[in-house]
């Protein structure tokens, strides 16, 4: 694999709930818990992990 070597893309459309409105650091920490918790449930399932 090569340094510039795209390995994955994704679009999120999702809203901030209300709490996080409040902070624009709020809402960033919560869309990568989110998107943590999405990869880690695609490669878990690809590998045969059962939770």
């Amino acid at each position: 694999m090569n340094n510039d070597e795209v390995i994955g893309v994704a679009v999120d459309e999702q809203v901030a709930g209300f709490t996080e409105r409040f902070s624009k650091l709020g809402s960033a920490e919560e869309a990568f818990k989110f998107w943590a918790g999405r990869i880690r449930a695609i490669l878990d399932q690809a590998h045969g992990v059962k939770k």
